[in-house]
């Protein structure tokens, strides 16, 4: 199970992902199941639905009729970034994850991974994948997974575009090669399905698009993703879409 304590205002949320419970007792407070796999037919007791987008590629397919389905230039990145020779890592070095995502977090003005949210992470579900050219890392994702379900989704990302004299061109291979090699990880694995961490579905947010192009061009299939609210906490969460940017598309 990966479960987080969240602060929302002055209370906290238990937020579980992937997975739900169907205590009535658990969901009186505030409670969020979100992306869950394998939902009931019919909507728990107790709970609001909260329905979004998301992209994801079937990972039982193998390697290059995924690639298949690439973007013709996404294809040509992907053979420059074989040429280019990055290192690519996969660990968990969350340390050297956060201290990197979060320099991008303070040029991007986004909120930064917090020491809650980095001890919230247990050992064995997750993933930092990290793509480095003359020792710099230049591009950093997280991953979170559940081995049984074999569901892995994409946390976070970050690049040093920002902040680095590496020519953005280089930078922007490097992240899509990173990703590619991140599907060949996972299926080695044995994880079966790569959920792309969402997809802006009707957005007229110019950054919002651009990332959903980005993760367009891997061929993923667009489907929903089904969370679960408990009823004060989709309440709270309704008056504080009105008035906090965080909560807003």
């Amino acid at each position: 199970m990966i479960q987080f304590k969240k602060n929302f205002y002055c209370f906290q949320l238990t937020e579980t992902w992937f997975r739900l419970n169907n205590s009535i007792l658990k969901n009186l407070g505030l409670t969020r199941y979100f992306c869950v796999q394998n939902p009931p037919i019919k909507k728990p007791l107790g709970l609001h639905i909260d329905l979004s987008y998301t992209l994801s590629i079937d990972l039982n397919q193998e390697i290059e009729q995924i690639k298949s389905k690439f973007k013709s230039n996404l294809k040509n990145e992907i053979n420059q970034g074989e040429k280019i020779a990055f290192e690519i890592i996969f660990n968990n070095d969350i340390s050297t994850f956060v201290d990197f995502y979060n320099k991008f977090a303070g040029h991007k003005k986004i909120y930064q991974m917090n020491e809650q949210m980095k001890k919230a992470l247990p050992q064995n579900r997750f993933i930092v994948g990290f793509s480095k050219l003359n020792g710099e890392i230049l591009s950093a994702n997280l991953y979170i997974f559940d081995i049984d379900l074999g569901f892995v989704r994409w946390f976070l990302g970050s690049s040093s575009r920002l902040n680095s004299d590496v020519d953005k061109k280089t930078i922007g291979i490097s992240n899509k090669f990173l990703l590619f090699k991140s599907l060949i990880h996972f299926k080695s694995l044995n994880l079966k399905k790569f959920d792309f961490g969402g997809y802006a579905e009707n957005t007229t947010n110019k950054s919002l698009i651009g990332i959903n192009d980005f993760k367009a061009a891997f061929g993923g299939e667009k489907e929903k993703c089904i969370s679960y609210n408990s009823l004060l906490y989709n309440f709270l969460l309704k008056i504080s879409r009105k008035f906090d940017r965080r909560f807003t598309n």
